[in-house]
């Protein structure tokens, strides 16, 4: 009998201690929706830090699932991320999805079984990509975007795209006024399916065009690396459609562009190109006033440490804002040419 009552003892304080493990290290995290919150949001505490730890164990990691590794925004991401993952000894993987929306379906439902238990994910394609992260979710895996996605859940981190799109909408609408007499044809080259990448295009539009009202945006194309951007410029020379004005929302387009335009012979003062994200390629171009007029920068190892820190938080059981935001962003000019980290 008392070898019995020992054993259901035994038995349950095992129970008790595997249902409080369970509690532990599958803590359930809380987003705040409607709440926009700065980085400082997303650093995790230590306890967070260490039941993400344990969430995570011998096996689970944090997957980074870029659109390309071909720029050097991206790369620069997926180094800094990782570095920060260093930080809080946990386990991290790159999957570079080579702009290919399918591609990125499949590796997703790769790292998953591998035992990613949460993924920063980069949307070439958001609507596509909305039944693949769906399911993700639906299985515990924890999701977090530089773009607001078209599922319900996981965080944001990201920039304000409006603002920079405003900002460097504004630097080339005052170009066309002082240089151009107010008048251009003008190049947009954007990725429409990314949410970012639409905002941030449709703010330039609106504030070039409230600055030079008299420019006219006469194509729209969709790209984001520099074989993207040569490919449309080339396009654009094999229909004898002429531009004056390139809005590009990544430098890398910018960049492909100017290959072209370089193999044409075209002045450097007949094509004046914006662009974003202040990569070193780009700020040399704007310096030597190469095609380049400005490009936009913000603060990318802030993003990268706040998305990571996010992911952690959540893995934690943290309660943070559902969109986190990297505020600070700068143009640089020939005339700035001032740096931010």
């Amino acid at each position: 009998m008392f070898t019995c009552l020992l054993l259901i003892v035994v038995v349950a304080g095992v129970l008790v201690m595997q249902s409080r493990a369970a509690e532990t290290t599958d803590a359930q995290y809380e987003l705040l929706s409607g709440v926009v919150g700065t980085v400082e949001d997303s650093m995790p505490s230590n306890a967070e830090a260490a039941l993400a730890r344990q969430r995570l164990g011998d096996h689970g990691f944090i997957g980074y699932i870029p659109c390309t590794l071909e720029t050097e925004l991206t790369t620069f991401l997926a180094r800094a991320m990782g570095d920060v993952a260093r930080e809080y000894g946990v386990e991290y993987q790159v999957f570079d999805a080579h702009m290919d929306s399918y591609l990125q379906s499949t590796l997703i439902e790769d790292a998953r079984r591998q035992g990613a238990q949460a993924l920063i994910v980069c949307q070439i394609d958001a609507r596509a990509l909305a039944p693949t992260l769906q399911s993700a979710a639906a299985g515990g895996v924890i999701l977090a975007f530089n773009a607001p996605p078209q599922v319900d859940e996981g965080a944001v981190i990201a920039v304000d795209s409006s603002e920079m799109g405003r900002k460097l909408g504004v630097e080339a609408g005052e170009y066309i006024h002082a240089m151009m007499g107010g008048r251009a044809r003008v190049l947009v080259i954007n990725l429409p399916s990314s949410p970012s990448s639409s905002m941030m295009a449709a703010a330039m539009e609106a504030a070039l065009l409230q600055v030079a009202p008299e420019a006219e945006i006469i194509a729209r194309h969709a790209g984001i690396t520099r074989e993207d951007g040569r490919a449309i410029a080339l396009h654009m020379h094999e229909n004898d459609i002429a531009y004056d004005v390139v809005l590009a929302v990544t430098d890398a387009a910018a960049f492909g562009v100017i290959s072209l335009l370089e193999e044409q012979g075209v002045a450097e003062e007949a094509v004046a190109i914006f662009s974003v994200n202040g990569e070193s390629l780009a700020r040399q171009y704007v310096r030597q006033g190469h095609y380049l007029r400005a490009t936009i920068v913000f603060d990318r190892e802030t993003l990268a440490r706040a998305t990571m820190e996010a992911v952690i938080k959540m893995l934690g059981g943290g309660t943070l804002p559902r969109t986190i935001l990297v505020t600070e962003s700068e143009v640089i000019t020939a005339d700035s040419q001032s740096t931010m980290p």
